[in-house]
């Protein structure tokens, strides 16, 4: 399926940090967000669902795609994080929105 939406997200240093898409899968909308780490240490990252586009107050479900090196990703008051992630990597998440 085409993506009908994307966004990237920046580091204040204009680094990506975030990957955002949106594509129809029937009548559900997915969302897939990748996280980067580009840095020589392991870190977490915050960022709000509206950065995205996202609405920030409806309820969402987290689900890593990688089952070798799963995203720990926990959605709280609109803002998707991330933790830990390791050095030099890349951690995929899809967002569904409950009803």
């Amino acid at each position: 399926h085409a993506p009908y939406k994307n966004r990237i997200i920046y580091t204040p240093d204009g680094v990506p940090k975030a990957f955002y898409v949106s594509y129809k899968d029937g009548n559900v909308s997915r969302h897939r967000i990748g996280f980067y780490n580009w840095n020589d240490i392991a870190a977490s990252q915050e960022i709000p669902l509206s950065s995205f586009g996202l609405n920030a107050a409806a309820k969402w479900k987290a689900t890593p795609l990688s089952t070798s090196f799963p995203a720990e990703a926990t959605i709280n008051e609109g803002r998707i994080s991330v933790n830990p992630q390791p050095p030099h990597s890349l951690r995929i998440v899809e967002l569904l929105e409950t009803k």
